[in-house]
């Protein structure tokens, strides 16, 4: 007799999008669903980029690469003008082989802390374009992508500033992080049974740690960091996609929002 497999086989053949799955977390949780036996289609604004993270998922996963589980489709959402209509693009493509059952929005970019006083509306339009407007239209189009059942999921990516801002000069960022809780909790209720959650990551070492954000000595600014959190350090990418697999593979949770901090909220 063989082994019942009730948990570990939940992701087999499952036809997942990650956007944002070029590098760091949405890297990191494309990696953790091949190994569960998913379909993995990654997107990215950098088609050059894009390319690598293709390369390094079939170097890593030969098993998926030959049994064409890995896919990608690049997708700007850094132009307002642009923004749906790529959007809509991205899905027709990712679609147009196979359904769709889960759709995993972690894009980012560059966090630039802006003084008050020196905002101004571009700014915060260029800012809420990618982490704010664009989950928003995704979670539009993957509605009509995934089928209306608790078997799929649309889940975001926020952060802490949404509840505790990093450093002074975050109204901006905070502002939108925060937007997202409500964000995820509305789409919930629009979208059941669909269902809609996010993730909010602490301080996760990822390329979006720039030197604008923690200076020239990386290694000294994640040590710092660490030292500041309960868990005695920083994040990495492997341990948070954690919070995202159990998102997308327990269908009875919807309209939360996870976190995953090593305690942050509480130092």
């Amino acid at each position: 007799m063989t082994d019942q497999k009730k948990y570990t086989t939940k992701l087999v053949d499952q036809h997942i999008l990650v956007i944002g799955g070029s590098s760091g977390i949405g890297l990191g949780l494309a990696e953790a669903l091949l190994e569960f036996g998913a379909r993995v289609t990654i997107s990215s604004s950098n088609p050059q980029r894009l390319s690598s993270a293709v390369e390094q998922l079939g170097k890593s996963y030969p098993s998926a690469a030959s049994a064409k589980r890995i896919h990608s489709h690049a997708c700007d959402l850094g132009d307002a003008a642009t923004l749906e209509s790529n959007i809509e693009a991205l899905f027709a493509h990712v679609t147009a082989t196979a359904p769709l059952n889960h759709v995993v929005f972690t894009a980012g970019e560059p966090l630039k802390t802006v003084p008050l006083q020196s905002l101004d509306m571009a700014q915060a339009q260029a800012m809420g374009t990618v982490r704010f407007f664009a989950p928003l239209l995704v979670a539009k189009h993957a509605s009509r992508a995934l089928p209306a059942s608790p078997a799929a999921s649309i889940t975001l990516t926020s952060g802490q500033a949404g509840d505790k801002p990093p450093m002074a000069h975050w109204p901006l960022v905070a502002g939108y992080a925060a937007g997202l809780f409500g964000m995820a909790r509305g789409l919930a209720v629009d979208l059941k049974p669909l269902r809609v959650n996010v993730v909010a990551p602490g301080a996760v070492v990822t390329p979006l740690w720039t030197k604008d954000l923690v200076g020239d000595n990386l290694e000294a600014a994640i040590k710092s960091v660490g030292e500041r959190l309960l868990t005695g350090e920083a994040g990495t990418p492997e341990q948070v996609v954690e919070a995202y697999l159990w998102l997308i593979k327990d269908r009875f949770v919807t309209g939360e929002v996870v976190r995953t901090n090593g305690g942050a909220l509480l130092a």
